[in-house]
């Protein structure tokens, strides 16, 4: 699974769950002026987010680690 795959995962739970990327960002704890250039990132395929944050992310979603990355 490439990391673009696994970023289109997240980008449709995060909407099923009506988060916007600003407020997804600060729910999975990432603080700044650009957190939610972070969540682009990720979801776009350009990043991947280290395994403590993609736990978090998965936690926020209410989904595992295997949703996320089968």
């Amino acid at each position: 699974m490439t990391s673009q795959e696994i970023g289109a995962r997240i980008r449709a739970a995060r909407i099923e769950k009506g988060y916007t990327q600003k407020a997804f960002a600060e729910a999975i704890g990432v603080t700044g002026g650009s957190s939610d250039a972070f969540v682009r990132m990720v979801e776009s395929g350009r990043r991947f987010p280290p395994y403590d944050r993609l736990r978090t992310i998965a936690l926020v979603l209410g989904l595992s680690l295997y949703d996320l990355v089968p």
